[in-house]
């Protein structure tokens, strides 16, 4: 079942509804999560998590916790314990993820591993909740700030993963934001294709400058991901510009066969931002961005790449 009309707007994160459905319907396991290590006479246990209320755990604690999820289900398969715990833990991953950089980027990587194979009903309507939710902590109004355009006098929203205080740009056209990067590929995989043609009309619709050109330098990089050859070993890594983040080599497939992301999911994405940054767009963001010292002289020839990957080549 799709989320109709899913969307990714300013100031608009996480449903207050799906995350109170998920706290009901996922309750705390009964025994507590052990570390991802089995060699040791003791194995590590995660005791806090029985008593103490997730939302007064540290951030430390709760992105080594985090840790073992990713990395012990990337080594040793699913456990029932990682796998009951993330789920319990999610609802307040999801309400604290604009505390801390780490922690929403750590909660996808777990998230990538408890379901690699799609996002299963845990109860009725789970998918949907985790996709009104966690997919859209990056739009948090924690996140993003009201700004006015000196050049339009128009009043936007401006990120603050992308500008804070005086320095308005924190980036360059080699590297994207990592918080931007993993939220991307987290829709890009359990998004289903309808819902991906509403969501990169949303994508574009974002009137920001800053974020219009980061949303270039994301998908030249996402682009040559995804050109790389069949069955390369850490393709995220090889890609250019660099679209990684914390801990993204736990999300590498163990087989050459299997993709990280669904084939259709990939053709409606690239179809549909073919069409939504056609020429005409191109060309005006274009404009915008020779308008702006601190986006042209970082920017280099993203627009070029952009146009001859996304518009000649199509």
């Amino acid at each position: 079942m799709a989320v109709e009309n899913y969307q990714w707007i300013p100031g608009r994160g996480p449903s207050a509804t799906a995350l109170r459905r998920m706290r009901e319907q996922i309750k705390r396991p009964e025994e507590p999560m052990g570390e991802a290590w089995f060699i040791s006479e003791k194995r590590l246990l995660y005791t806090e998590m029985m008593e103490q209320d997730p939302l007064t755990l540290s951030d430390r604690y709760l992105t080594d916790v985090l840790w073992e999820i990713a990395s012990g289900t990337k080594c040793f398969g699913h456990l029932e314990e990682w796998d009951q715990w993330f789920m319990f833990l999610l609802p307040s991953l999801i309400e604290r993820s604009h505390q801390d950089w780490r922690l929403l980027e750590d909660t996808m990587t777990a998230f990538f591993n408890v379901f690699d194979n799609g996002i299963s009903e845990i109860y009725d309507g789970h998918r949907d909740d985790v996709i009104s939710s966690l997919s859209l902590c990056l739009m948090k109004e924690e996140l993003w700030f009201d700004w006015v355009d000196e050049l339009t006098k128009m009043k936007t929203r401006r990120p603050k993963f992308l500008a804070e205080g005086v320095e308005p740009h924190k980036w360059n056209c080699r590297e994207t934001s990592s918080e931007v990067s993993v939220s991307m590929f987290f829709c890009m995989k359990y998004l289903c294709p309808e819902e991906i043609t509403s969501w990169v009309k949303f994508l574009v619709a974002i009137n920001d400058p800053f974020w219009q050109a980061h949303l270039l330098v994301w998908l030249v990089g996402f682009d040559d991901f995804m050109k790389q050859p069949p069955g390369t070993k850490e393709r995220i890594k090889k890609a250019n510009p660099i679209i990684r983040w914390q801990n993204d080599f736990l999300t590498e497939p163990d087989s050459d066969q299997i993709d990280f992301l669904p084939e259709a999911n990939v053709r409606a994405f690239f179809d549909n931002v073919r069409q939504e940054i056609n020429p005409e767009v191109l060309f005006r963001w274009i404009d915008s961005f020779s308008q702006r010292p601190a986006l042209q002289e970082t920017l280099w020839d993203i627009p070029d790449i952009y146009f001859d990957k996304f518009i000649s080549s199509g």
